[in-house]
C-alpha cells in the first residue's frame, strides 16, 4: 500500500509540474509551455531550487521587456522626421 501511494503520488506531482503549471502559466503571462519547461530546466540545472523558483518570473520579465523595446521601436519607426531645431 505505501508503495502505490508514493507512486500515485509522484504520478501526480510530475503530471502537475510538466502539464498543469504550463498551461496555466501559458494563459495566465501569454508564455510558450515549451518555452517555460526549457527555462525551468535550464535554471533549475544551473542554480537549483532558487533557479527553479525564479525560472517563471524571470521569462515573463523578458518578455515583457521585449515586448516594449518592440513597441518603442515601432513607434519611432512611424513617427515622421521632425527638425530638432524647428526649422
Amino acid at each position: 500500500m505505501g508503495l502505490y501511494t508514493t507512486v500515485v503520488y509522484l504520478f501526480i506531482q510530475n503530471f502537475d509540474g510538466y502539464v498543469v503549471v504550463p498551461m496555466i502559466a501559458k494563459k495566465a503571462v501569454d508564455l510558450a509551455p515549451a518555452l517555460v519547461l526549457a527555462t525551468q530546466l535550464i535554471m533549475g540545472v544551473l542554480f537549483g531550487i532558487l533557479g527553479l523558483l525564479l525560472a517563471d518570473p524571470l521569462l515573463a520579465m523578458i518578455k515583457v521587456a521585449l515586448e516594449r523595446r518592440a513597441e518603442i521601436s515601432s513607434e519611432e519607426d512611424n513617427s515622421p522626421d521632425v527638425p530638432v531645431n524647428g526649422a
